[in-house]
């Protein structure tokens, strides 16, 4: 019983927390400030709903791995099994471009702060060229296995 009413408690503050934020997003689109600057906003969204869903339901969360993320812009593909991934994505990697389904921004508030990101073709021709530029040789990747192969064979053995 007591999961479920934390459970309901996070999810009504997940909604209005949203909507705050989404009509932040909203407003800051008004003002003459860079995407990175207003990417403030989403960012804090993530970081306070991860924060809530600590506090209100106990879950907590360890990033692993982030040693291993490009410092340089980067394509990154999420599965968004749960709602956990679309805050994350906010905060654990660096301001990005979004490829979305269009009917995302037509949902009310939300889709509207996230189409004040969206369809920028400057954005959209630095990710591109950024992409285009990177080493995708199969040379490159079967040497990141290989090391990390290595790796899992040293920690093994340490155990």
């Amino acid at each position: 019983m007591l999961q479920w009413v934390r459970s309901v408690i996070y999810t009504v503050l997940l909604f209005l927390g949203t909507g705050f934020f989404g009509v932040i997003v909203l407003l800051s689109a008004l003002l003459p400030l860079s995407i990175e600057q207003r990417y403030v906003i989403p960012r804090a969204w993530g970081l306070s709903l991860t924060w809530l869903a600590k506090v209100v339901c106990g879950l907590g969360y360890v990033i692993e791995g982030r040693e291993n993320l490009p410092s340089r812009p980067f394509i990154s593909l999420w599965k968004h099994s749960s709602v956990w991934e679309t805050l994350a994505q906010m905060f654990v990697v660096p301001p990005a471009s979004w490829s979305l389904k269009r009917e995302v921004i037509w949902i009310p508030i939300v889709g509207w702060a996230v189409s004040t990101y969206y369809d920028r073709p400057q954005h959209i021709q630095k990710m591109i060229q950024a992409a285009m530029a990177q080493d995708f040789s199969w040379e490159k990747s079967a040497k990141a296995y290989e090391e990390v192969y290595q790796r899992a064979i040293f920690n093994k053995m340490m155990l």
